[in-house]
Protein backbone atom coordinates (compact mmCIF):
# COMPACT_ATOMS: atom_id res chain seq x y z
CA UNK A 1 0.00 0.00 0.00
CA UNK A 2 2.88 2.26 0.72
CA UNK A 3 4.09 2.34 -3.02
CA UNK A 4 0.65 4.24 -3.95
CA UNK A 5 1.23 6.37 -1.50
CA UNK A 6 4.55 7.21 -3.00
CA UNK A 7 3.03 7.83 -6.69
CA UNK A 8 0.38 9.77 -4.78
CA UNK A 9 -2.53 7.61 -6.01
CA UNK A 10 -5.46 8.56 -3.62
CA UNK A 11 -7.50 5.47 -2.93
CA UNK A 12 -10.04 4.90 -0.30
CA UNK A 13 -10.03 2.44 2.49
CA UNK A 14 -12.86 0.18 1.00
CA UNK A 15 -10.24 -0.19 -2.00
CA UNK A 16 -7.37 -1.29 0.69
CA UNK A 17 -9.47 -3.11 2.34
CA UNK A 18 -10.16 -5.40 -1.29
CA UNK A 19 -6.51 -5.16 -1.88
CA UNK A 20 -5.77 -7.00 1.84
CA UNK A 21 -8.44 -9.76 0.74
CA UNK A 22 -7.53 -10.01 -2.84
CA UNK A 23 -4.16 -10.44 -1.55
CA UNK A 24 -4.69 -13.98 0.94
CA UNK A 25 -3.54 -17.32 -0.10
CA UNK A 26 -6.01 -19.46 -2.22
CA UNK A 27 -7.06 -21.35 1.38
CA UNK A 28 -8.91 -17.91 2.28
CA UNK A 29 -10.80 -17.88 -0.69
CA UNK A 30 -13.77 -18.39 1.00
CA UNK A 31 -12.91 -16.64 4.41
CA UNK A 32 -12.57 -13.33 1.82
CA UNK A 33 -15.75 -14.10 0.20
CA UNK A 34 -17.75 -14.61 3.16
CA UNK A 35 -16.25 -11.25 4.75
CA UNK A 36 -16.71 -9.27 1.40
CA UNK A 37 -20.73 -10.52 1.43
CA UNK A 38 -21.32 -10.17 4.89
CA UNK A 39 -20.45 -6.23 5.18
CA UNK A 40 -22.81 -3.72 5.94
CA UNK A 41 -24.82 -1.64 2.95
CA UNK A 42 -21.99 -3.69 0.74
CA UNK A 43 -19.25 -1.33 2.20
CA UNK A 44 -16.31 -2.86 3.15
CA UNK A 45 -14.22 -0.93 5.95
CA UNK A 46 -10.47 -1.98 6.88
CA UNK A 47 -11.32 -2.38 10.79
CA UNK A 48 -13.88 -4.59 9.85
CA UNK A 49 -11.46 -6.84 7.80
CA UNK A 50 -8.78 -6.97 9.58
CA UNK A 51 -10.95 -7.90 13.02
CA UNK A 52 -12.18 -10.41 11.29
CA UNK A 53 -9.04 -11.61 10.01
CA UNK A 54 -7.30 -11.57 13.17
CA UNK A 55 -10.73 -13.39 14.61
CA UNK A 56 -10.40 -16.34 11.97
CA UNK A 57 -6.45 -16.59 12.33
CA UNK A 58 -6.56 -16.86 15.96
CA UNK A 59 -9.68 -19.69 15.26
CA UNK A 60 -7.48 -21.76 12.56
CA UNK A 61 -4.55 -22.09 15.10
CA UNK A 62 -6.59 -22.72 17.90
CA UNK A 63 -8.28 -25.42 15.99
CA UNK A 64 -5.53 -27.47 15.16
CA UNK A 65 -5.00 -26.19 11.51
CA UNK A 66 -1.24 -26.04 10.26
CA UNK A 67 0.50 -22.90 10.63
CA UNK A 68 0.88 -22.83 7.01
CA UNK A 69 -2.86 -22.36 6.31
CA UNK A 70 -3.41 -20.17 9.85
CA UNK A 71 -1.18 -16.83 8.36
CA UNK A 72 -3.18 -14.27 6.95
CA UNK A 73 -1.22 -11.45 7.69
CA UNK A 74 1.97 -13.17 5.60
CA UNK A 75 -0.04 -12.53 2.51
CA UNK A 76 0.91 -13.73 -1.22
CA UNK A 77 1.09 -11.26 -4.18
CA UNK A 78 -1.87 -10.47 -6.07
CA UNK A 79 0.50 -10.95 -8.66
CA UNK A 80 1.39 -14.51 -8.92
CA UNK A 81 -1.89 -16.11 -9.96
CA UNK A 82 -0.56 -14.06 -13.28
CA UNK A 83 2.63 -15.67 -13.40
CA UNK A 84 1.22 -19.13 -14.82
Amino acid sequence: MNQFAVVKLDFDYELYALFLLSSLPKTWDAFAQTVSNSVPQGKLAMDIVTNSLFNEETRRKTSGMGTDNAQAFVAESMWSTYRG
